[in-house]
């Protein structure tokens, strides 16, 4: 191995459920006894947090952007960059390209995307936009046609499109069955092929902010062979993580004692950057990374950096 070290990876399966994460945490920290856990998802993240704390086991956080993940304790390492930045970004982009009006739509279940609408909001507003209507789904929603339906009648130059990607290309695909024409902008949940794909030429010409960069070339081959398919949407991030762990392990083990979420929390807090597959990282002092942020848009049905 690259590290010079073996890592046994132990999966549980919180279906995405935040409800199913505690207890997941638990079984394997106190029975499988690992020195590390990854998670997904904020509300996940955040739910698994305290216990990492308590159990002083590392916990690191991917495709997870919420703040509050920032203050969690000195176990927690986080891979994603706080999530207002990506709304920020998204707002300069529409004002500078003349959207002067938009609407909104956003899974109101998870944190993450929660604060980076709340951020687009702001400062779409303060740039002098017009926010003509927003609406809110939970996780359960698959029709989304009613809250179009009322965005559509203020007659907004675009509509901002926030979720996971399970919710936004079928938005994408009902905001165009019913009639709508004007600009789609997105977040992370747009930088899919998967969701791309699955929306059609309802996303052609979408536009969206992301924290991925774009993967090297030897990444997307490998991925390809491997897998039969392109990466996903957080597949550079899943690797670079997954480095990012074995780098620490690697230099928590002095060859003899076996490694402890005590002597890996400590081998992790000094690193202070790290270049992967998803982009170059910073850390900070508290394990939270911080990224440049990404603007891309789908032409001819591919998934293309703009800046």
């Amino acid at each position: 191995p690259r590290f010079g070290i073996r890592i046994n990876l132990i999966y549980e399966d919180t279906q995405s459920d935040v409800k199913n994460a505690p207890a997941a945490a638990r079984k394997l920290t106190s029975k499988d006894n690992v020195v590390a856990l990854i998670t997904v998802l904020s509300p996940i993240s955040l739910s698994v947090a305290p216990i990492a704390e308590e159990t002083k086991t590392v916990l690191l956080t991917m495709a997870s952007l919420s703040a509050k993940l920032n203050t969690a304790g000195p176990y927690v390492f986080k891979n994603d960059d706080v999530a207002a930045g990506i709304g920020i970004t998204l707002a300069d982009e529409a004002m500078k390209r003349g959207f002067k009006s938009a609407a909104t739509i956003f899974a109101q279940y998870n944190d993450g995307v929660i604060e980076y609408h709340d951020a687009f909001l702001k400062e779409y507003k303060a740039k002098g936009g017009g926010v003509t209507g927003t609406e809110g789904f939970n996780s359960d929603m698959t029709d989304f046609r009613t809250a179009l339906q009322k965005l559509l009648t203020g007659k907004p130059a675009a509509i901002t499109v926030m979720g996971l990607q399970r919710d936004c290309a079928i938005i994408a695909k009902q905001a165009r069955e019913l009639g709508y024409k004007g600009q789609l902008l997105g977040s992370l949940c747009f930088d899919d092929p998967t969701v791309v794909a699955a929306a059609g030429a309802a996303m052609e010409g979408a536009i969206m902010t992301s924290t991925n960069g774009t993967p090297s070339g030897k990444f997307n081959e490998l991925v390809m062979k491997k897998y039969g398919h392109v990466p996903l949407s957080w597949s550079a991030e899943a690797f670079d993580g997954l480095r990012f762990l074995a780098l620490g392990l690697a230099r928590a083990y002095d060859g003899k004692t076996p490694v402890t979420g005590y002597t890996l929390q400590n081998a992790l807090s000094l690193i202070t950057s790290f270049n992967g597959e998803a982009g170059e990282a910073t850390f900070d002092k508290d394990g939270n990374a911080h990224r440049a942020l990404h603007v891309k848009e789908v032409k001819n049905g591919k998934i293309v950096e703009i800046k």
